[in-house]
């Protein structure tokens, strides 16, 4: 399920893969490295160096999980930005509307915040 409110086009500063969170980078964006980092929003499609990516920023979107992630959990970047479930002082990108394990597909309600 996808209902996207808010979509904007970013250059890559590296190869970003879709459904992945997206972070700031110097003026361009690229993959969420880490909790800290700042995120807003995910991809919609996958972009080379250089290229436009599709940022869903407002919406329910989906976003490949990073690992076991239970629905109704606050979300934020793992390591090569799939969603993980956010600990204590994290950017949360969104909240999980369904359950998901590695390697699936999650739909996220985009929440931007500090957790």
């Amino acid at each position: 399920m996808r209902t996207h409110l808010l979509l904007k086009g970013y250059i890559a500063a590296a190869p970003i893969r879709a459904r992945r969170v997206i972070r700031l980078a110097s003026g361009k964006v690229q993959e969420g490295a880490n909790a800290h980092s700042a995120v807003i929003g995910i991809s919609d499609n996958a972009a080379i160096q250089g290229g436009v990516v599709s940022v869903v920023m407002a919406g329910i979107t989906e976003a490949v999980a990073g690992g076991s992630i239970g629905e109704g959990a606050h979300l934020t970047t793992g390591e090569g930005g799939v969603v993980v479930e956010a600990s204590s002082n994290k950017a949360v990108i969104g909240i999980a509307l369904s359950n998901a394990v590695a390697g699936d597909l999650v739909s996220v309600a985009i929440s931007l915040s500090n957790h």
